[in-house]
Parts: C-alpha cells; structure tokens; sequence
C-alpha cells in the first residue's frame, strides 16, 4: 500500500476540517491555519487572493505604498522629480 504524505495537516476524526494547499511552498495544512496574501496596490492593502501557510506569509511592503502629497511637493519644489 502506498503511503500519502499529508505535509503538516493532521486528520481529527471528532471534528473534521478541511485541508488546503499553500500557494507558494505547495505543503498542505489545515485550511484555516492558511491565510490570505495581502500587498499595496496604490494607497490601501488588496487581496492578492493567494493563501499561504505562516511561513511563506509575507508583510505588505511600506515601500509600496505612494508618497504623501506633502512629500511629494517638498521634492517637486526641489526640482528631483
């Protein structure tokens, strides 16, 4: 008989719950120990409707965010952009 791996879900036969794959890494894990992705898209966080285990969940970057508007005056005023 052929043997399954189940990645780091684990089956409990009181209270069944679903599985699901991480988008990233591929193992699979309980569904509701996976989370959505969620990065800048302009001036607020979007669902990049990706879910990933705890250890490939990424942090939004700040650097993505676009510049205030008082920044970007002060830079306009100095001539960078």
């Amino acid at each position: 008989m052929a043997y399954r791996p189940h990645g780091h879900a684990y089956a409990n036969p009181s209270a069944p719950s679903a599985w699901g794959r991480c988008d990233r890494c591929g193992f699979i894990y309980l569904h509701k120990e996976l989370r959505f992705q969620f990065d800048y898209r302009g001036p607020r966080l979007a669902n990049l409707r990706i879910l990933v285990c705890e250890q490939c969940y990424d942090k939004p970057q700040a650097q993505l965010k676009p510049r205030s508007e008082e920044h970007t005056s002060e830079l306009q005023s100095r001539g960078l952009i």
